[in-house]
């Protein structure tokens, strides 16, 4: 794509995000890399729509397409977020397939505000909240992963927490019993069931009751590993063209569910955080006196009596007294207790 081009469909995009960002709702930008190729080198997702934010979306496959861009929406929306994973692959002829473009953007933004996310991570959470809640009582199931990557090993470790029983695979069998050992190591030492590695594919999904597929967009399920499955099996893309067409006509016909990975859920929860946290650290969090009361709000380490309070600037609630180590007092003494209440008549006097 020409930068003529680019220009172009980058105008469209912002066009589309002034016209849809009404009620109050944030603009933004995401610029995330990819390790999956795509022909055209470059790719702009649909706009993503939350209770609090438009964003616009493009996926670049060179740091140099993160810095156009990053150029060229600056100051056009007030927050670009980019993708804080580095994927850095450079091809036998030495071009650049993905990158660390988050300097870069960095680098090159001076009047929007930049924050970093982690598309993996949105995505992880997205599957994490799609199972949970689509599948009555996940503890117990089987649940076979092909593909155990940064996503796939992440979802590993999400849903053994959960107490569902998995099976992952990936070619290189070494790797994917590192990643097993790896993930028993790390889960809770109560929760009972295991991550286990398998040598192949068709082992891994033998009598699952949900299969992910997260393979970086290349087709690995097919009709055979369907055929292995439980009955009314979920199978879940999240690599986007991770199975192959015949298995999914095959798994629809036999009463299988098969679903495409959707992020927008995982979308709304970064940016909820985002935008959470750069009001706790603007206008909530901090340390002062008052009337030579020492009070701290929004995460800042109290010292032993402090009084905790919601917004360092205008407090409107009292949260307790801090103990020195991260925590409150349980049982608060009478000073205590005047404190607290010389706070109130200060701030929350009617």
């Amino acid at each position: 794509m020409s930068k003529k081009d680019l220009k172009k469909q980058i105008d469209l995009i912002l066009r589309d995000i002034k016209h849809h960002a009404v009620g109050g709702k944030h603009t933004m930008f995401t610029i995330a890399n990819t390790r999956k190729l795509d022909r055209e080198g470059l790719y702009f997702p649909p706009l993503r729509v939350t209770r609090l934010a438009i964003a616009g979306n493009a996926i670049v496959y060179n740091p140099q397409q993160a810095k156009e861009i990053a150029g060229y929406v600056d100051g056009k929306v007030e927050y670009i977020l980019v993708d804080a994973e580095k994927k850095i692959i450079q091809s036998e002829y030495g071009d650049w397939i993905g990158g660390n473009i988050e300097r870069l953007v960095k680098e090159t933004v001076k009047k929007s505000k930049v924050f970093t996310f982690k598309a993996n991570d949105l995505t992880v959470d997205a599957i994490d909240m799609l199972l949970a809640q689509f599948v009555y009582k996940i503890g117990g199931k089987k649940v076979a992963i092909i593909g155990v990557g940064n996503i796939g090993s992440k979802i590993a470790l999400r849903l053994v927490e959960r107490g569902a029983w998995v099976n992952i695979a990936r070619r290189d069998y070494k790797k994917a019993f590192a990643i097993a050992k790896a993930l028993n190591l790390i889960k809770p030492a109560q929760t009972l069931a295991i991550v286990k590695a398998f040598k192949s594919n068709r082992e891994a999904v033998k009598n699952a009751d949900i299969l992910i597929a997260a393979t970086a967009g290349e087709p690995a399920v097919n009709t055979e590993m369907v055929k292995l499955l439980n009955e009314n099996a979920l199978i879940v893309d999240v690599g986007k063209g991770s199975i192959f067409k015949h298995a999914i006509a095959f798994a629809e016909r036999h009463g299988h569910t098969v679903l495409r990975l959707d992020i927008r859920a995982g979308f709304e929860g970064v940016v909820a955080n985002i935008l959470a946290t750069e009001k706790l650290l603007s206008e909530v969090i901090g340390r002062r006196t008052v009337e030579g009361i020492n009070i701290v709000a929004g995460g800042m380490m109290g010292r032993h009596g402090d009084v905790i309070v919601d917004n360092i600037i205008q407090p409107t609630r009292c949260l307790g007294i801090a103990d020195g180590m991260g925590d409150i007092i349980r049982n608060i003494s009478e000073e205590d207790i005047q404190k607290i209440k010389k706070i109130k008549s200060i701030f929350l006097t009617v």
